[in-house]
């Protein structure tokens, strides 16, 4: 209850002062978290390892309510020890990475996300989940692939709650996106694979932007800006095939409840392209400047 009254008491704030993150002063603590979701709640340091574990104990106690009320889960991992293995593992690299790139790039802002976030979702966006959907077609692995994935979206989600202020936009994105992880994991296991395979592609052009805002200037504006028209097209069409591919799998799913997720899914591709052709305009290749 404590986490559902930061969360709303947050939205509340954002919905009345949009700047919130240009008063935003940050701790120069790297070992815990800010919880930004409400900074008025807790009046002590926030361990970030407490935020993983926190998770964890959330994700056993999802899956056996989940079994308790007799719905299916595409897996059964978190009775296995091999699947938590992975998990810790990827927190502990994960809880690395933050805190290399919270002292490496640190809290500038672009386009209202700080720069050391756009850097630390390349791991997850670029690297681990497409590394988990690869793994899913070995023999045998199919099962931590999936449940990994499950994993690593989810605690993406949630993480960007404590650890920096959000925009209202993107505290509705995360909202319906995780009602749609948890919709898509519990409603329609038999289909979680193509499900998998479209969030892997949408979230690989997530990447794409932030390695563009960060690196554009320096890896030179040509190529950067013609990486992230190539991978951000790429990476919506393919999430919108996966997904219809998903809509026909997930048959036993009422046509009122598979229609909508694609319906979203594709005018958020639509809006990501249109966004990016208006970057793109806004900043054109352009060699960059020189002293």
């Amino acid at each position: 209850s404590g986490w559902c009254l930061c969360f709303i008491r947050y939205c509340t704030r954002m919905m009345a002062d949009a700047s919130l993150t240009e008063k935003y002063t940050p701790s120069t603590n790297n070992a815990v978290l800010p919880l930004t979701c409400c900074p008025t709640c807790l009046r002590f340091p926030f361990p970030a390892a407490l935020f993983y574990l926190l998770y964890l104990g959330g994700s056993v106690g999802l899956h056996a309510l989940v079994e308790a009320l007799g719905a299916s889960w595409p897996t059964s991992m978190f009775n296995e020890i091999p699947s938590a293995g992975v998990v810790v593992i990827y927190f502990g690299v994960f809880e690395m990475v933050r805190r290399w790139t919270l002292v490496k790039f640190g809290w500038e802002e672009l386009m209202g996300v700080p720069k050391w976030r756009h850097v630390l979702g390349l791991l997850p966006q670029m690297v681990v989940m497409p590394l988990a959907w690869g793994i899913s077609w070995v023999p045998g692995a199919k099962e931590i692939a999936y449940q990994s994935f499950f994993n690593i979206q989810a605690s993406l989600l949630i993480f960007d709650f404590a650890a920096h202020p959000l925009e209202p936009s993107m505290v509705g994105h995360h909202v319906i996106t995780l009602a749609g992880h948890l919709f898509a994991t519990i409603a329609a296991p038999d289909a979680f694979g193509w499900y998998f395979a479209s969030v892997t592609a949408l979230e690989f052009g997530s990447g794409i932007v932030g390695y563009w805002q960060v690196w554009r200037m320096a890896h030179g504006p040509c190529i950067a800006n013609s990486l992230y028209l190539v991978v951000m097209t790429t990476s919506n069409t393919l999430g919108v095939v996966d997904l219809y591919f998903w809509f026909k799998e997930a048959a036993s799913l009422p046509l009122g409840a598979r229609l909508p997720p694609v319906v979203l899914t594709s005018l958020l591709a639509l809006a990501r392209q249109v966004g990016m052709h208006v970057f793109l305009q806004w900043w054109p290749c352009k060699a960059a400047p020189t002293n």
